[in-house]
């Protein structure tokens, strides 16, 4: 399969970044988290 493919079948999966994480860098970095997910699992780099 292409990177592209393996991209698109790993998109979505993951879990947000905690309450507490977010609260800590948002207003650090000026930007909005909501949508970043750590992936721990045997695929994840």
């Amino acid at each position: 399969p292409s990177i592209e493919s393996n991209i698109n079948t790993l998109k979505g999966r993951g879990q947000p970044l905690s309450e507490s994480t977010r609260s800590f860098f948002e207003p650090r970095f000026g930007y909005d988290f909501s949508k970043v997910r750590v992936h721990t699992d045997g695929k994840a780099a």
